[in-house]
């Protein structure tokens, strides 16, 4: 005998239907970031679509400790003031070669500091040849976009000296300044902000085995793009908000090795049936692309 029954629908919330991220899982979308800048986060509204419950306590991360514990502090000492207008003073440092070429056959490191918003940006480079046409792009999309010029910039040592830089620097009025190697007080937060970007590169490839070690530049640029996302005691917001302008929006995070579907954007497939088994892992989805791995 068949019965059939009556279900009310009126009374259910469509929030049920989605699981809120607890703050374990924003450590992990925010690679491994600390907790306090989680809280900061979400508490103070510091950014857009960053739905958490914050009812548990977060467990024990292995990864951070086993990467950050290997590293010496760097004294917390800075010479000046921060200026008041953007690209006033531009910190530039350069490390490598690393002793694996990443996928893209990358073996450098450069991160770029803005003093004003303490903005990072972080590029990978083949040869460290490169990295003063790298520094010339960089240049004229910030100027354009901020609508300010480059007045003084700071590199780190003697790694980024030679006679073309100091032809580019007087061509467009930059004032080049060298500083002593390993001196944060002189290079203000870029020896910090280099030490962050470089301790998530690690955790990140120590949480994720599976992913190969060749993987680290993407790892690296990540992790500058994140370290624009989370706040600092500073500046009291997020070095994103100060550059440009509005809140980070952290709604397209997510784990890596997330599973992914990619669609076929062939005309003549009739159905989705043909690619919708296809599993794989992703790379966070901030560069504009993601990284798939068939398994």
């Amino acid at each position: 005998m068949c019965k059939l029954y009556s279900l009310n629908c009126n009374h259910l919330l469509t929030k049920h239907a989605f699981h809120t991220a607890d703050l374990d899982t924003w450590d992990r979308r925010l690679r491994h970031t600390s907790n306090q800048c989680i809280l900061d986060l979400a508490t103070k509204q510091l950014t857009h679509g960053m739905l958490i419950n914050l009812s548990q306590s977060p467990p024990k991360c292995d990864s951070c400790i086993h990467s950050k514990q290997g590293h010496t502090p760097i004294p917390k000492i800075h010479q000046g003031e921060r200026l008041n207008s953007k690209l006033g003073i531009i910190y530039v440092d350069l490390t490598g070669p690393e002793a694996i070429k990443s996928v893209s056959w990358n073996l450098y490191v450069m991160n770029i500091v803005d003093d004003h918003s303490s903005h990072p940006w972080t590029f990978c480079l083949k040869v460290k040849s490169n990295a003063l046409f790298t520094l010339q792009s960089w240049a004229c999309q910030a100027e354009s976009e901020s609508r300010e010029q480059i007045g003084i910039i700071c590199i780190d040592g003697s790694k980024l000296k030679s006679n073309a830089m100091d032809a580019w620097c007087d061509a467009n009025g930059y004032t080049l300044q060298i500083t002593a190697p390993y001196t944060s007080a002189h290079n203000r937060g870029i020896e910090h902000m280099h030490l962050t970007i470089i301790n998530r590169m690690h955790i990140m490839c120590a949480s994720t085995p599976s992913i190969p070690s060749n993987r680290w530049g993407e790892f690296a640029i990540t992790a500058g793009y994140l370290s624009a996302c989370t706040p600092m005691c500073t500046l009291g917001k997020t070095p994103f908000e100060v550059w440009h302008g509005k809140k980070p929006d952290l709604s397209h995070l997510h784990e890596i090795g997330s599973w992914a579907f990619p669609s076929s954007s062939n005309t003549t497939q009739k159905s989705m049936s043909a690619c919708s088994n296809v599993s794989s892992l992703a790379i966070p989805p901030i560069l504009k692309y993601i990284i798939f791995t068939i398994p």
